[in-house]
């Protein structure tokens, strides 16, 4: 446990990150999820269409994992 203010407040604000920042990677992985599933089904149009769903969850979170790879399983 933190023993200074700051600490504690630290604390608070990396709890309340890591929910967010785990929100946000579980959506990415879901988009990607159904864009890799219509590819594999073969139906173009169904791709395009998750493609272009998920093009702007990617976009979001690309400058904020930019060592990360959520795309690859």
């Amino acid at each position: 446990m933190p023993h200074h203010k700051s600490a504690e407040k630290r604390l608070r604000q990396t709890e309340k990150r890591t929910v967010i920042n785990r929100a946000r990677m579980s959506r990415v992985r879901t988009f990607v999820k159904k864009v890799e599933t219509a590819i594999e089904t073969g139906d173009k149009a169904a791709a395009q269409s998750a493609l272009q769903l998920a093009q702007p969850e990617l976009h979001r979170v690309a400058p904020r994992y930019p060592d990360q790879r959520p795309l690859t399983g």
